[in-house]
């Protein structure tokens, strides 16, 4: 039955997510160890910058031999701007989420994201998107992990978006003024409007 108890400091770090293709540079954090439990205190986060925004995540951790077998943090990431995740795809804006979860149900992100813009170019085959919808089979699926620790992570975030989203295409192009209220749902590794 092991317990760690210490800290763990790391300055200018970088971490990064398996098949997340955007890493945290410049990474500060203590962690604290008590017990079984890993923390980050809101009076120090962690803080890097992600996507060319300032990010800081709080929060306790608790591990068992198999690994986290919980977890509850809070991050703030604040003027972001998210390119080509999934490609062709743009968001500029701030979030405030928080991650809970354990080892046997995965974990939910909820909060609100901000996007003070949207946008979608890419150069569609209109031959590609047909076979794929009649085969029930679509590109993005082919490279999907199923071990991939984010398809565990459901999201529920509410979006506001403050400016027209846009869409820009070889096939389609759209300018749409938000109205109303909308949610970013599906899974980390395949989210959904």
């Amino acid at each position: 039955d092991p317990a760690v108890h210490g800290t763990l400091d790391l300055v200018d770090g970088r971490l990064r997510l398996r098949a997340y293709p955007q890493s945290v540079e410049g990474v500060i954090f203590t962690l604290r160890f008590k017990d079984k439990d890993i923390l980050l205190t809101e009076e120090d986060p962690l803080i890097g910058t992600l996507a060319q925004g300032a990010l800081g995540l709080w929060g306790r951790a608790t591990w068992g031999m198999g690994g986290l077998a919980s977890y509850d943090f809070s991050a703030r990431l604040e003027e972001f701007l998210l390119r080509d995740v999934p490609q062709g795809f743009e968001l500029q804006g701030s979030l405030e989420a928080n991650l809970a979860g354990n080892d046997t149900g995965g974990g939910v992100l909820r909060g609100s994201l901000q996007a003070d813009r949207a946008a979608y170019r890419a150069d569609l085959s209109l031959r590609d998107l047909i076979l794929g919808g009649s085969l029930g089979s679509t590109p993005e699926l082919s490279g999907l992990d199923p071990d991939d620790p984010l398809q565990r992570i459901d999201l529920d975030l509410d979006l506001q978006l403050s400016q027209p989203w846009d869409i820009d295409t070889n096939l389609l192009k759209i300018k749409g003024r938000p109205e109303g209220s909308f949610k970013v749902l599906g899974t980390l590794a395949r989210p959904g409007l």
